[in-house]
């Protein structure tokens, strides 16, 4: 019986603790609608990331140090998982070091 008393405790104070340390943080990530001039990709979760301010919102100038703290800090993912698609994104653009979202898309509507 204390047992289950002691880890219904450390549930409940765990949750309070995870619930406690995310609020604060996501304030700062609130979920903000794309304007026209915003780009976006074929990418629903890099799209998820900059709709809400872990990229940059405007979807320009991102580099592959950007997308992988973005993808921790929001999807909480290691790197590894990412860094492949990361580094293909980069090649899809002109820009050495940096890519638009936009530039994601495998054609151009007329």
């Amino acid at each position: 019986m204390n047992l289950l008393k002691f880890s219904l405790l450390l549930s409940v104070s765990g949750w309070v603790v995870a619930t406690d340390s995310t609020s604060s943080s996501s304030s700062n990530h609130v979920w903000i609608a794309p304007k026209a001039t915003d780009l976006r990709s074929p990418c629903p979760g890099l799209n998820t990331l900059a709709n809400h301010g872990y990229l940059p919102r405007s979807g320009r100038s991102i580099s592959i140090p950007m997308i992988l703290e973005a993808a921790i800090d929001g999807f909480n993912i290691g790197s590894d998982a990412i860094i492949q698609a990361a580094k293909f994104g980069l090649l899809s653009g002109d820009a050495p070091t940096t890519m638009d979202l936009d530039a994601l898309k495998l054609t151009q509507p007329n």
